[in-house]
C-alpha cells in the first residue's frame, strides 16, 4: 500500500511537470485489429526492458503503464514529456520506472483499451497513467477491485465525468491532472487589469483633453491676432486705392479742360484766318 501511495505521488508529481495539452481529437483506428502496443515495436521494446534490467539490477523497479487514447500529435508529446519526466524522478530518486513494456495505445476502441486494462492488471502494474478522458474512465472502472493506483493526463474535467470527487480531493484510487481553463480565475484576471488599464487610460485621456483645451485658448487668441493683423492690411491696401481714384478724377478733369481748350483754339484760328482773307481783299 505504501508503495502505491509513493508511485501515485510521484507520477503526480511527473503529470504536473508534463501537461502541456489537452485530449486530442484526432483518431487513427488503421492499426485497430492489431497489437495495442504502437510507441515501440516489439523488438525495440525488448531491447529497451534488457538495457533497463542490466543498468538497474540492483535499483527498485516499479512497473508503469502508460495508456494512450489515440495517436495524436498532442498526446504523443504529452506521452513522450511524461516518459522524460519518469526516467528523471527516477534518476532523481534513485529507483527505476519501467515502462517500455507497458506503453499502450487505446486506438479510440473501447474494446481495445478495455483489453489494455485487463493486461495491465494481470501484469501487476504498480500504477496506470491513461492520457485523455476516454481512456482514464476505462481504467478507473477496470481498477476499482485491485485499486492499482490511477494517475490520469489530459482529462478536460475530472469532476463532470466522475473521475474525481473534486479537484481538491479525488477521492479513491485515482488523480492527475487537468487541462481545464479555470474561467473564473481569468475573468478575475481580466476584471482587475482592465479596471486598472481603463482607470490609466481615464488619467491620460484628461490629461490630453486639459493640454487640448489649453492650446485651444491658445489657438483662439493667436486667430484673434491674426484677425487684426488682417484688418490691418485690408486698411492699408484701401489708402493706395482711394488715392488711385483721385489721380484718377484729376486726369479725368485735365482731359475735360483740353478738350475745351482745343475746341476754343479752333474757333480763334478759324476768326484769325478769315481776317486774313478781308485784309488781302482790301489790299486788291
Amino acid at each position: 500500500m505504501m508503495k502505491r501511495k509513493m508511485m501515485a505521488a510521484v507520477l503526480t508529481m511527473a503529470m504536473a511537470a508534463t501537461m502541456i495539452g489537452g485530449c486530442g481529437n484526432s483518431t487513427d483506428t488503421s492499426n485497430a485489429g492489431n497489437s495495442t502496443n504502437t510507441t515501440e515495436s516489439s523488438a525495440d521494446a525488448a531491447d529497451t526492458a534488457k538495457d533497463t534490467a542490466q543498468n538497474t539490477a540492483d535499483k527498485t523497479v516499479y512497473k508503469v503503464g502508460i495508456v494512450q487514447y489515440v495517436d495524436d500529435a498532442s498526446l504523443n508529446q504529452i506521452e513522450k514529456a511524461i516518459e522524460a519526466e519518469l526516467d528523471a524522478k527516477g534518476a532523481e530518486l534513485g529507483v527505476t520506472f519501467d515502462y517500455a513494456n507497458h506503453t499502450y495505445n487505446g486506438q479510440a476502441d473501447a474494446t481495445v483499451m478495455n483489453q489494455i486494462a485487463s493486461d495491465l492488471i494481470n501484469d501487476n502494474v504498480d500504477a496506470i497513467v491513461p492520457v485523455a478522458t476516454p481512456v482514464a474512465m476505462v481504467m478507473q472502472a477496470a481498477t476499482e477491485e485491485t485499486q492499482t493506483p490511477v494517475v490520469f493526463s489530459a482529462v478536460s474535467d475530472p469532476v463532470i465525468t466522475g473521475l474525481v470527487e473534486s479537484m481538491d480531493k479525488p477521492g479513491s484510487n485515482i488523480t492527475g491532472t487537468s487541462d481545464m481553463l479555470d474561467t473564473d480565475a481569468i475573468m478575475d484576471y481580466l476584471e482587475v487589469n482592465l479596471a486598472k488599464d481603463y482607470k490609466n487610460d481615464a488619467g491620460y485621456y484628461a490629461e490630453v483633453s486639459s493640454s487640448l483645451g489649453q492650446n485651444a485658448s491658445g489657438v483662439s487668441e493667436s486667430i484673434h491676432t491674426i484677425n487684426g493683423i488682417l484688418g490691418d492690411i485690408n486698411r492699408a491696401q484701401a489708402e493706395p486705392a482711394d488715392a488711385v481714384a483721385g489721380v484718377n478724377k484729376n486726369l479725368q478733369e485735365i482731359t475735360y479742360s483740353s478738350e475745351n481748350m482745343s475746341t476754343e483754339t479752333k474757333g480763334v484760328l478759324q476768326s484769325i484766318g478769315k481776317l486774313q482773307q478781308n485784309m488781302r481783299q482790301f489790299r486788291v
